[in-house]
């Protein structure tokens, strides 16, 4: 007996040889694209949902988080059932991808300690937050800070927490350590010491597993390349260190490591994990430190010329938009333990950041790295350690760490003997004062601040932002984009998770809430407003802004009093159990790693993701039925309808249901009034308009026509899937119109709806009569024009690719006009292409209604 699988091949390989079947294929393949509609928007919204759960402004408990959960997992899994049904089950190894997602998420909701890697060593180059499970919160924060916000940090490594896994495992630690901690408890924390000891022992006297070792070996020849001789500072990065709890010390460190000793300072660092303080710290923040998983960063220490701490807050007074900085000669150990006196600072945070006090201590000591790797304390120089220069170069990176991250931060760092500034850790500030006071009155901002747009668009992601404005239209604007901006653009996109670390806030004229784009600014916690419909008309590049997030308004200028208000507003909420759990399920959920549908890593294997699933199923759904089209045979022996009118289209129409009107039931030929597909009336509506489609001769140069003909003809006849005449496929909101006109191609596919999640328009354009030059010069025209309506366009020759998608009904009914326009009014343009200056001659025409060749 066949299985499921392989009866659903030989059903899906019939409509190769069954031409007859092909209506009735394509019809279950059509419901089967519904259906992965309906399903990709279900579980947008629950992720936007479960996303908006942690602002604050819900009540929310365990239920919530399981049935929620449950709910988003059974809508993912038949989206993926969906998509394997279109597409004969090509993508099945996606349900591979799906279960070690959902077993991870399983093992958060039981409590598990879970594995998330199979490697025990990965680069810091390699490394970001979503990582944090890896490899530590340590780890991760600083892959983030060198690998997203591009700042200089030490080279180095981090050992992952599987790697400590192993090591427990091989030398049977659990079993060992269990009696142990159970004592420890009934006898009370006068015995803390010893039985530290103890367990600390089992780790020290441990023996790394060959594998690790191996791995550890490797990755250190490729850190050190051909430098003579490097130290290392290995450093506990256990998970949720720096982050929910500080553990401030409570972990060993070990400075001036040797490559050959990096193992048996690694042992030392995950023995700290029960020091006696740790022990005692674990108890007292309701921690396990059995269950906990220790990652460790081997990072090259920098020969410092001065390192320090800067505070990105004064903790005391929150409020006075200020920076405190102590720094000290040679290594920080002096500055983190406060064991010498220091050079102290107190800077502005308003550009050009200037010092409002500063305090040169008669500084003894400093604290330097011998040839031999040992740390020696020597008398310090008394002038100041820090240049205004230097002191400029390390406010600026604190405030792009501090506006990435959302909370005042402690951050370590140094100099080196270049001046080149490291950046060593980050981690939230903690002690700070809280903000008692009430936000400032709207009304009372209103007299101080003008207002640039309120109530337009919607809320995307909650939060207050501000910066200066710049715009984005253009692959080279997303390039340009300037650390700390606020975006301004006509719609959303995935492509702008690129530089989603750089903004500080986003307004669009065109979005949705649960769109790709939304779901990437919850997950960095960008205040978001879309769908306003006029941003890029109001928010030019240049101007001061703050974006309220909160109560949907835009202010001229920087609002301080919000921006101090919200900043330092730390709910007690993100520090509740339920509030932690769901943070971590949606760091397994929502975070979208395929931006980009012509990347490499646009595949099941690249899905890290639920999020990651959608994206590429709903992109694989759209362009396997783009495919399915491009062969014209699939509908021979299909019963059609020819499209009667004025225009000499000869276009036939396939109606899938809802697309025609009941009156043309039973006839042949039919009336363009009596289609009433929403995307082919409006596409019919630019095809139709007055001007648009003229059939007088136009002047031709018969030498440029004769030079190319053949070629031409030839490219577009070469495969089944252009021969025939005209082809449209309707139904209510979806359409597939392949146009053959003269020697040039057209294809568009589109869905137009209510809900600007499912709406996307897919135009391609190829060929002509002229010489490819000619050619060439129309496929530019084409792509300024789709351009300047938002479309994101490839050209490659002659031939233009368009897409757009996530906009709204009115949008997309706008731009379908706008094709069918367009391509009435180029049909015949490549031979009027004589030179560069024509593209920008007809671009003006068309942009200005004129249709007239001349």
């Amino acid at each position: 007996m066949l299985s499921i699988v392989e009866r659903l091949k030989s059903f899906f390989s019939r409509r190769k040889t069954d031409r007859k079947a092909g209506e009735i294929v394509f019809r279950s393949i059509f419901t089967r694209f519904r259906e992965l509609l309906d399903g990709n928007n279900q579980a947008l919204e629950l992720i936007a949902d479960m996303g908006d759960k942690l602002s604050g402004d819900y009540i929310f408990d365990k239920v919530y988080i399981i049935n929620t959960y449950q709910a988003l997992a059974d809508t993912v899994y038949k989206v993926i059932y969906n998509l394997n049904m279109i597409v004969s089950n090509r993508y099945i190894n996606l349900y591979d991808v799906f279960e070690n997602i959902n077993a991870e998420i399983k093992a958060i909701l039981e409590g598990r300690f879970i594995i998330t890697t199979d490697r025990f060593v990965i680069p810091l180059k390699e490394i970001n937050e979503s990582l944090v499970d890896a490899v530590g919160n340590k780890a991760a924060t600083l892959g983030e800070l060198k690998n997203r916000l591009q700042l200089k940090t030490p080279g180095g490594f981090a050992i992952t927490t599987n790697a400590y896994k192993q090591f427990l495992d091989y030398n049977d630690v659990p079993e060992k350590i269990g009696p142990l901690l159970r004592l420890w408890e009934e006898e009370g924390e006068e015995f803390t010491e010893k039985i530290s000891k103890q367990i600390q022992r089992l780790f020290i006297n441990g023996n790394m597993p060959p594998e690790i070792k191996h791995d550890i070996d490797k990755v250190i020849e490729k850190t050190i390349k051909d430098k003579k001789e490097v130290f290392f500072a290995v450093r506990s990065s256990a998970v949720g260190e720096d982050a929910e709890h500080s553990f401030a010390g409570q972990f060993e460190s070990v400075l001036g490591v040797k490559k050959d000793k990096i193992i048996e300072a690694y042992k030392h660092v995950i023995a700290s994990l029960f020091s006696p303080r740790a022990l005692i710290y674990c108890h007292q923040t309701g921690y396990a430190p059995q269950e906990m998983a220790m990652g460790v960063l081997c990072l090259e220490m920098v020969p410092a010329k001065a390192s320090g701490v800067i505070y990105t807050t004064d903790p005391n007074n929150p409020t006075a938009d200020v920076l405190l900085i102590n720094a000290n000669w040679g290594l920080g150990k002096t500055v983190v333990e406060g064991s010498a006196s220091l050079d102290r600072y107190k800077i502005s945070k308003t550009h050009p950041y200037p010092i409002i006090e500063e305090r040169i201590s008669s500084k003894k000591t400093m604290v330097t790295l011998t040839p031999e790797g040992k740390l020696k304390e020597r008398e310090a120089p008394s002038e100041p350690c820090l240049t205004k220069e230097e002191i400029h170069s390390l406010v600026e990176a604190a405030l792009i760490i501090e506006r990435y991250f959302k909370k005042p931060q402690d951050i370590e760092w140094c100099f080196d003997q270049n001046g080149k500034l490291y950046i060593l850790q980050t981690r939230p500030l903690r002690g700070v004062t809280k903000a008692t006071e009430s936000p400032v009155g709207l009304s009372s901002l209103r007299n101080k601040y003008r207002v640039l747009l309120e109530k337009k668009g919607v809320i995307a992601q909650r939060g207050i932002g501000a910066g200066t404005v710049y715009q984005v239209h253009t692959e080279e604007d997303l390039l340009k984009f300037p650390q700390g901006a606020v975006l301004v653009t006509r719609k959303t996109s995935p492509r702008f998770g690129r530089i989603m670390h750089k903004i500080s806030g986003i307004v669009t004229d065109i979005g949705s809430p649960t769109g790709h784009m939304a779901s990437l600014a919850r997950e960095f916690r960008v205040p978001t407003i879309v769908d306003t419909d006029i941003a890029t008309q109001i928010l030019e590049t240049g101007m001061e802004v703050t974006v309220d997030a909160e109560e949907n308004v835009v202010y001229e200028g920087i609002v301080k009093e919000l921006l101090n208000f919200y900043f330092l507003k730390e709910p007690v909420f993100e520090e509740t159990y339920e509030y932690k759990l769901l943070k971590r399920i949606l760091d397994k959920v929502a975070p979208l790693n395929l931006t980009d549908p012509q990347a490499p890593n646009f595949k099941p294997e690249g899905c890290k993701t639920f999020h990651d699933i959608l994206r590429f199923a709903h992109e694989k759904a759209v362009a396997e039925l783009i495919d399915i089209h491009m062969d014209k045979t699939l509908w021979k022996n299909v019963p059609a309808k020819k499209l009667k009118t004025k225009i000499p289209l000869d276009l036939v129409i396939i109606d899938l249901g809802g697309g025609l009107d009941l009156s043309a039931q039973g006839k042949t030929e039919i009336k363009p009034e009596e289609v009433v597909s929403l995307p082919m009336r409006a596409l019919w509506k630019g095809l139709s308009a007055p001007g648009v489609w003229r059939t007088e001769p136009i002047p031709v140069d018969l030498k440029a026509i004769m030079s190319s003909m053949t070629s031409t003809f030839q490219s577009l006849t070469s495969a089944p899937r252009y021969l025939g005449c005209n082809l449209a496929v309707i139904s209510k909101e979806y359409l597939n119109l392949s146009l053959r006109l003269g020697y040039h191609f057209n294809m568009i596919d589109t869905y137009l709806s209510d809900n600007m999640i499912d709406n996307y328009i897919y135009f391609r354009f190829l060929g002509g009569v002229t010489d490819i030059t000619r050619r060439s010069r129309r496929a530019r025209l084409l792509a300024e024009i789709l351009e300047r309506y938002d479309f994101r366009v490839e050209i490659k020759g002659d031939l233009v690719v368009g897409r757009i998608r996530e906009i709204s009904k009115g949008d997309t009914e706008e731009r379908l006009q706008m094709i069918g326009r367009l391509i009435g009014f180029t049909r015949q343009l490549d031979v009027m292409m004589r030179s560069n200056k024509a593209v920008e001659h007809y671009v003006k025409m068309f942009l200005e209604n004129n249709y007239k060749l001349h």
